[in-house]
């Protein structure tokens, strides 16, 4: 029977190692692949320089500090969440503090009343071994209940010292989590004042590169390059994905989904799909989405990151690939969540809203394309109330 058993076990051991490894090559296999696609867009994004128009000074400088912007948002939201884990902590530790006090006091109280109760009797009992003959059956019961006496006594006093021990434990902690509340504090301060300089810098930046460009012609010259910038970043993640397998999972495809996604962002539509952009007679390819800087940007569809990071015209800007030819891209950030080769679901938070760019006001760019053609977002998303 034991044999049997050994047998039994060994013959499941070597499946589960060979099903190990048989995953993994698979495994290995999507970490090249992943590799080869960062190392396809790193590639494509310092060929992009010129069309972005980096090597102009003043876009150079814009795109460093809207991505730096980027960066401290991040670092901010970091400390912002650790504050309120901490400041959880110490509810949680004030709360414990509390309890252990309580029945620190109620046993204390027991044990005083116990010794009290245990020298009366004891005292009455010894003078009655004492003076009384007794007989020896009546004199072991009564030392066999001073005996029980001493060890609940014992027993109070061990267990009085370990509440001792923990309340002090909780303090140290109290004091630690305190100190370091005092520390995240002043980080996130800083954090703040960093912010500032660097919005101020941003401004500046912002409002010479606007007095540059000025006049009709170089506007269209700009939202004419910006589209081309886009159009080659576009094909070229096409090329980049082309010989790496889409495995979107989540259920239907994309096409299937028209009608039925739900906005990246709440917020109202400042710009329609299709509609003149300014005095130009360029239009919108995608909509614009008023909402407050810093809320957050959710992915519509399952898909794979394809491109995250500062292009001219849209600022901070993400897209998801979600297979067949289909893209949902998200532009002007204030920050980027995550990288190339991510998988996203339905509803992950991928960015937050800004006004990268160069843009004046916060608001989300948002564009569905279909092999590169752009397509009214309005027709794919739910109806706004």
């Amino acid at each position: 029977m034991c044999c049997g058993r050994r047998i039994r076990i060994f013959l499941l051991l070597a499946c589960c190692l060979s099903g190990l490894l048989c995953l993994s090559p698979a495994l290995a296999d999507k970490a090249k692949q992943l590799a080869d696609l960062r190392e396809k867009i790193a590639t494509l994004q310092k060929s992009l320089k010129s069309d972005r128009g980096e090597h102009h000074e003043l876009l150079k400088r814009l795109a460093d500090s809207e991505r730096h912007l980027g960066r401290l948002n991040i670092d901010l939201r970091k400390t912002l969440r650790r504050q309120q884990e901490i400041e959880a902590e110490l509810i949680t530790l004030r709360r414990d503090r509390h309890s252990h006090q309580q029945l620190l006091r109620a046993d204390k109280s027991a044990l005083a009343d116990q010794l009290l109760a245990s020298y009366t009797m004891s005292r009455q009992g010894h003078l009655k071994l004492l003076l009384a003959d007794g007989n020896p059956s009546e004199i072991g019961r009564t030392l066999a209940y001073y005996d029980y006496l001493n060890r609940a006594r014992s027993e109070r006093i061990e267990r009085l010292d370990q509440r001792l021990q923990d309340l002090a434990g909780i303090e140290r902690r109290l004091a630690q989590r305190k100190q370091e509340l005092v520390q995240t504090v002043n980080e996130i301060e800083r954090a703040h004042q960093a912010l500032d300089m660097e919005r101020a810098q941003r401004k500046q930046l912002a409002l010479a590169l606007a007095q540059e460009i000025g006049g009709k012609e170089k506007e269209l010259l700009r939202l004419s390059e910006d589209e081309k910038a886009l159009q080659r970043l576009l094909s070229e993640i096409v090329l980049s994905l082309a010989d790496i397998p889409p495995e979107i999972e989540g259920g239907e495809p994309f096409a299937k989904r028209k009608g039925g996604l739900t906005w990246p962002v709440k917020g109202e539509l400042k710009t329609r799909f299709g509609s003149r952009r300014g005095v130009s007679n360029q239009k919108w390819q995608g909509v614009e989405i008023a909402a407050d800087a810093g809320a957050e940007v959710r992915a519509v569809s399952p898909g794979r990151v394809a491109f995250a990071d500062w292009l001219r015209g849209f600022g901070l800007l993400i897209i998801v690939d979600h297979g067949d030819g289909y893209m949902t891209l998200y532009g002007r950030n204030q920050s980027l969540y995550q990288e190339v080769g991510d998988w996203v679901s339905a509803g992950d938070v991928v960015a937050s809203v800004g006004n990268s760019g160069g843009g004046g006001d916060s608001a989300l760019y948002f564009e569905v394309r279909h092999n590169g053609k752009p397509l009214n977002p309005s027709q794919w998303m739910l109806s706004r109330r």
